[in-house]
């Protein structure tokens, strides 16, 4: 397997079809520390009453990360460590339940449960838009399971919207139809979360470092 260090080195930014960034942390640490403000909070099933979330000192600002995760992001840290102290909470009957922000929040991991993903065909022409060539393209990106209410209605032509199953990150980024003796090459956006692996230290020759790939 490729290391890190020795795909950034032949082919620096690009080794294939992926894009490859090395940051330090001096790049990213004043993002970090305002996160640490930061909590996440993902819908429960009630089955016993919670108390509601209290209002709070200081601005709190609330975002949407992805399907049934909300950031918290807190004006003042010790507000931030109290409510978290209170334990789940509830919004309008439903129980949120919340937990500190870590650089994990909305990954996947490998060798994960598989997932459901939308991903959007560009521009696919007009005379394929049947939910026959759908199903086709739905499993040859992993399995087709709905296409979006907009698609289906034909309301929406830039792109046809189709959700599949996605156990593996590394996804095809294009998709190619043939009919007859012509071939229509398209292009694919996945809105997938993204995919989180840990990289460990190893060792070359004469003691230098490099870092491979590991699967978490």
């Amino acid at each position: 397997m490729m290391s890190f260090a020795d795909a950034v080195k032949s082919t620096p930014g690009k080794v294939g079809e992926l894009v490859w960034l090395e940051v330090g942390e001096r790049e990213v640490r004043g993002r970090l520390d305002q996160l640490r403000h930061c909590l996440v909070g993902r819908w429960g099933i009630i089955s016993a009453p919670f108390p509601k979330l209290e209002y709070v000192k200081g601005k709190i600002k609330i975002a949407v990360l992805g399907r049934d995760i909300l950031l918290f992001d807190f004006e003042l840290s010790h507000e931030a460590e109290r409510v978290l102290a209170r334990g789940k909470r509830s919004i309008k009957e439903n129980c949120l339940i919340l937990d500190r922000w870590n650089p994990k929040v909305g990954c996947s991991c490998k060798n994960s449960n598989a997932v459901e993903a939308w991903v959007r065909v560009v521009r696919l022409p007009l005379h394929f838009w049947s939910l026959e060539v759908f199903k086709r393209i739905g499993d040859g990106c992993g399995g087709f399971v709905a296409v979006d209410e907009d698609t289906r209605s034909l309301s929406e032509l830039q792109w046809a919207r189709i959700l599949v199953k996605h156990a593996e990150w590394e996804v095809p980024n294009s998709a190619h139809i043939v009919l007859g003796s012509g071939c229509f090459s398209l292009q694919l956006w996945w809105e997938s979360p993204p995919w989180f692996t840990q990289v460990v230290p190893g060792r070359l020759a004469k003691g230098r470092r490099r870092s491979c790939w590991v699967s978490t």
